[in-house]
């Protein structure tokens, strides 16, 4: 494998697909528990927790660390959900014959039958059913019972939604059953898992993330590994592209806000100090009225201005005659009033030897009231048309879509499964939830033409199974299964006769 230039790293540690089984955070514990099948107190244990939390790896490391007196057989959920495809993956994972139109209940007879003679060879049987919340009600309620009428011991992977099916056909066969739950990791446990992580690119030296970045994948991640890798992922890329460097170099937010704080407050402080005079005086005028003159002016109590006080005295020293002084009526009491607008010069008072007769009050001239025009009627406006809204498309159709995305990525529908010959075999990979998702995994692969996708409809639901290659032999197909790479190498794919991949493609409308 090539040496990447980045940390001296052989892969990404953190892309998929991910590899290895990690042992801390109880994992170890919960795998030498399900291996000691002779101390199981129960034969039905259920392995329960969210999506992504390690399920399916702890369910492949038991897969590949079963004791010697074991025989185990292995179904997905994604590839056998019906109470028949789950019957006949068994058989097909102990090695027992059996033809493919057989019925439920002789497969099952078989199943026991299986079970019992390996009991007889001190031999334990047990079935191992990973993503079992896929499965039907009806094949939960076939494998108790099977557990029930044998000596078979049975291990379900699933999230929690499983476990309602497995009280309910437990309380029936009135059996006991035990469930290991799993948990996100603790913080200390997220730290040596990176570094695991790590080591498995043969990464030398310290840990590259830093301790608040560490904190932030705790919290984003829950503990939940497949999150774990998945924000790792993101850090290291952009470590690698520098952008948490450049991220560092900027100025930090909260400093940014304690100098923007303190820039006001120095703003306010400098208005709050200053003198208002010249902010008063730029918005408004201040009128200041005469002081009062001084006592020794008659006792009529008339005032002098100032200014003209100052001329006379002016003139005096210059020697020019003095004209007689001009006594004026007092104002009323000084003060000092502050007016928006200029001030309007006050009319000379006259003396009391002088007084003005009062002008006669203006006599309004009477008018007559004009005429109000009489208002018209206004004719009503007409409703206007409402606008039609506009057609819409109609929405494409199912079939309609998955030809376009079967021209676009090159793989093949249902249509093509039903003119295949019968007789023939292909594998069945996988069944998923959703068509994009089908779509973007024959995407990825090189050769899409091998592939084909048909709906299946299940309890209500609709289910996208994928189907790879045409092969004249079930040992051709098994050679080819065995052969599997890339993201596929970690599937367990199912054998199975056109004839019954066509039977469940007319079983519902494509």
């Amino acid at each position: 494998m090539a040496q990447r230039t980045f940390l001296n790293m052989t892969h990404n540690p953190f892309a998929p697909p991910r590899q290895g089984f990690f042992p801390g955070a109880d994992r170890k514990t919960h795998l030498d528990h399900l291996r000691q099948l002779n101390r199981w107190a129960r034969r039905i244990i259920v392995v329960s927790g969210a999506f992504g939390i390690g399920k399916s790896t702890l369910f492949r490391e038991l897969s590949n660390n079963i004791e010697p007196n074991t025989k185990a057989a292995r179904v997905s959920g994604t590839v056998a959900t019906t109470e028949r495809e789950v019957l006949m993956g068994l058989l097909q994972g102990f090695g027992v014959e059996a033809p493919t139109d057989q019925h439920i209940d002789d497969a099952a007879l078989q199943v026991c039958e299986h079970a019992a003679e390996q009991d007889a060879q001190q031999r334990i049987s047990m079935a191992m059913i990973d993503d079992a919340h896929l499965l039907e009600a009806a094949a939960i309620h076939r494998l108790i019972r099977l557990v029930n009428e044998s000596e078979l011991r049975l291990v379900l992977f699933a999230e929690a939604s499983v476990i309602g099916n497995v009280t309910r056909a437990a309380k029936q066969c009135e059996l006991e059953w035990f469930e290991i739950r799993l948990t996100g990791f603790p913080k200390a446990a997220v730290r040596d898992y990176l570094e695991w992580r790590f080591a498995q690119a043969q990464y030398r030296g310290l840990l590259p993330f830093t301790d608040e970045q560490i904190d932030k994948i705790v919290a984003r991640s829950a503990g939940n590994p497949s999150v774990v890798d998945f924000i790792a992922n993101e850090m290291l890329a952009d470590l690698e592209t520098g952008q948490l460097r450049r991220r560092k170099a900027r100025f930090p937010m909260r400093h940014a806000a304690l100098a923007g704080l303190l820039l006001v407050l120095v703003i306010l402080g400098y208005l709050f100090v200053q003198p208002g005079e010249d902010t008063i005086q730029s918005d408004r005028e201040v009128v200041s009225l005469p002081e009062q003159a001084p006592p020794s002016l008659p006792e009529r109590g008339l005032d002098l201005p100032r200014a003209q006080t100052e001329v006379d005295s002016n003139m005096r020293s210059e020697g020019t005659p003095q004209p007689e002084p001009r006594i004026e009526t007092p104002p009323p009491k000084p003060r000092l009033v502050e007016s928006t607008v200029e001030p309007k010069s006050q009319p000379v008072a006259s003396t009391p030897e002088q007084e003005p007769e009062p002008e006669p009050e203006p006599v309004e001239p009477v008018v007559a009231p004009e005429p109000q025009p009489v208002a018209q009627p206004q004719p009503k406006p007409k409703p206007q048309p409402k606008p039609q809204p506009k057609p819409q498309p109609p929405a494409p159709t199912y079939a309609e879509k998955t030809a376009a995305a079967a021209a676009s990525v090159g793989f093949n529908t249902a249509g093509w499964l039903l003119r295949q010959d019968p007789n023939r075999y292909t594998l069945q990979l996988v069944t998923l939830s959703e068509h994009e998702r089908a779509t973007e995994l024959i995407a990825r692969q090189p050769d899409p033409g091998e592939f084909a996708v048909f709906r299946n409809r299940r309890n209500g639901q609709v289910f996208y199974v994928i189907t790879y290659g045409v092969f004249s032999s079930r040992s051709a197909a098994e050679r080819a299964a065995a052969s599997l790479q890339g993201e596929l190498r970690n599937l367990t794919p199912w054998i199975r006769p056109f004839s019954l991949v066509q039977e469940a493609v007319r079983a519902t409308p494509q």
